[in-house]
Formats: structure tokens, C-alpha cells, sequence
């Protein structure tokens, strides 16, 4: 059954049997309150040139500058793709303020995947460097799916838990 809502949380994928993906979707759901937060700041933006209120104009302008910042976290995005065959690691990630990332990394060098808590309900999936280093596909979130995707890329690298 096809779904008409969009893909949202932590989504594991099998491209093919030397690779794994794991895709971390945007969230769509806080997009519409940032939406909304932006539509008010122009409206009190246009209302305070109109009345040449500095108040609302001041409102305004800081309303659509939080929702725009606020729209580039809720589109947060990134893929982490696993392939044997390579012997890579490539992460791409679209951050804050709509920035892109691409990365690439030896496989070989990978220790582990692993959840870390933030706290208040929020959680952080990590991929571990054997030099101590770790790369994330965006940044602490209470998607669902977390768990799993750290599960998965563990037992398609033979990590031992």
C-alpha cells in the first residue's frame, strides 16, 4: 500500500547485497509550524509598512528570519551509504540553513553505529571512527527508526556486540 503522507524518521535500505543506506528524512511535520511562523511574520511585516509601525515591522522581520532558520532544521536531511564492494562509507547531508556535505571515508575505518541520548526525547544517531572520530546524518532529533538503523549497519559490518 502506498502511503501519500511523506517518508519521515530513520529508514534502512538494501540497494544491493554490498551495500546498506540508511536515510534520515526530513520532518516534514515541524516544517508547517515554521511555515506558519513565516506567513504571520509577513503579514506583520506588510501591516507595520502600511501603518509605518516599527513594532510589527520589527515582529515581522524577526518572525520570517525564525521561520526560514527554522524551516532549513525541520529539512534537515542526510544519507549514509555502506558498500563493501567500494570500501567506502559516503555520507550526504543537507543541514542548517540548507547547507550540503558530502563525505567520503574507508570502511575499513569504521568501528561501529551507535544512538547517542540528548535527553528530553532526543537522540543522535552516530557512525564511530576507529580514531575516535564520528559522523552523524543530521543532527539530534526524536525520529523513529534511530535504533534500528545503528542495528542494521552493525550486523552488515559483523560488529560484535
Amino acid at each position: 500500500m502506498m502511503s501519500i503522507l511523506p517518508k519521515s524518521g530513520f529508514e534502512v535500505l538494501h540497494p544491493s547485497p554490498d551495500q546498506l543506506a540508511v536515510v534520515a528524512h526530513p520532518m516534514y511535520w515541524l516544517l508547517l509550524l515554521t511555515v506558519l511562523s513565516a506567513v504571520i511574520g509577513i503579514y506583520l511585516g506588510i501591516l507595520g509598512l502600511k501603518k509605518r509601525g516599527n513594532s510589527n515591522l520589527v515582529l515581522g522581520s524577526f518572525l520570517v528570519v525564525l521561520g526560514v532558520f527554522s524551516s532549513s532544521l525541520a529539512l534537515s536531511r542526510g544519507q549514509a551509504v555502506f558498500d563493501k564492494s567500494k570500501g567506502t562509507v559516503t555520507f550526504d547531508r543537507v543541514g542548517v540553513l540548507f547547507r550540503s556535505w558530502h563525505s567520503t571515508f574507508p570502511l575499513s575505518e569504521v568501528r561501529n553505529a551507535t544512538v547517542q541520548t540528548m535527553g528530553g526525547g532526543s537522540y543522535h544517531f552516530m557512525v564511530v571512527f576507529k580514531n575516535g572520530g564520528v559522523e552523524d546524518l543530521v543532527g539530534s532529533s526524536g525520529s523513529l527508526g534511530q535504533y534500528k538503523a545503528a542495528d542494521a549497519v552493525n550486523d552488515f559490518l559483523g560488529v560484535v556486540r
